[in-house]
């Protein structure tokens, strides 16, 4: 993965609300990530965010191998994950030290170049909470603020991590 921009070409639409754009050229086998950005033409606020996908089958991402971190989360601990998923996308894991009244798991994955996405986590039968997909498909820095919802607790719990995915080995490294 190159990380360089595919030329595209805006696609008609039938609405003032919708946009689409086109890859000018064939793309080549292998995973890639788009990056948008909208506008709300009723108050201006801006909302970006990416996807990733994956051309002519294959893995979808680039990690190999994982790591993990654990940080406090108000009076949690938090331990984020990150390795590979069976099928080669992404697969991020938060446990918790105390899943007491915990209602929900949010990641806010975010990258200068890429924005930010805020994505819920499925509950899994060994009491953590994962995101299988391929968002980490694209080397570099990424931070992951991890967010837990409690039952009758004002504020969310949050942890913050840092880690990078080395462009040549794939492995994921907390900073």
């Amino acid at each position: 993965m190159t990380g360089n921009p595919v030329p595209t070409a805006a696609d008609v639409t039938d609405s003032d609300t919708r946009a689409s754009v086109s890859p000018m050229l064939e793309l080549a086998p292998g995973p890639y990530t788009a990056v948008w950005l909208s506008r709300s033409a009723e108050d201006g606020d801006d909302a970006q965010g990416f996807f990733t996908f994956v051309v002519g089958g294959g893995p979808v991402g680039i990690l190999s191998g994982s790591n993990e971190a654990t940080l406090p989360a108000a009076d949690l601990l938090a331990t984020l994950s990150v390795t590979t998923a069976e099928d080669g996308a992404s697969l991020l894991r938060v446990s918790l030290n105390n899943t007491t009244d915990v209602e929900r798991v949010r990641v806010r994955l975010s990258r200068p170049d890429l924005g930010e996405d805020l994505l819920t986590l499925q509950p899994t039968d060994d009491g953590s909470w994962v995101l299988n997909g391929n968002e980490v498909a694209v080397p570099g820095a990424w931070h992951a603020s991890v967010i837990v919802r409690r039952t009758n607790i004002f504020d969310d719990a949050q942890a913050d991590f840092a880690f990078n995915v080395d462009p040549l080995s794939g492995l994921p490294q907390f900073l």
